[in-house]
């Protein structure tokens, strides 16, 4: 959900209990001229998320709890690029 929504691809992967969530930037350059990706450009995007609760961030290992969406912002921080696991 956003203005920016055709930059954002995030898809959700589930196996017995266990869940995943992937999201990750595409088409950078329409959007960060000289890939300056640290400006918030992110600001008004959001994911949608079927099951709410708390997930962690494999990257970095921190947790995020989520309540129906969440801001692309704390998903792409540090990177844009994110994977997390429902706890």
């Amino acid at each position: 959900m956003g203005s920016k929504k055709e930059n954002v691809y995030s898809f959700r992967r589930t196996y017995e209990d266990q869940e995943a969530i992937v999201t990750c930037g595409r088409l950078f350059t329409s959007i960060y001229p000289g890939l300056n990706l640290a400006d918030g450009r992110w600001e008004d995007l959001s994911v949608k998320v079927i099951n709410s609760g708390n997930y962690q961030d494999i990257f970095t290992g921190r947790e995020i709890t989520i309540n129906n969406e969440v801001p692309v912002k704390e998903l792409f921080s540090p990177f844009p690029v994110s994977v997390i696991i429902k706890k």
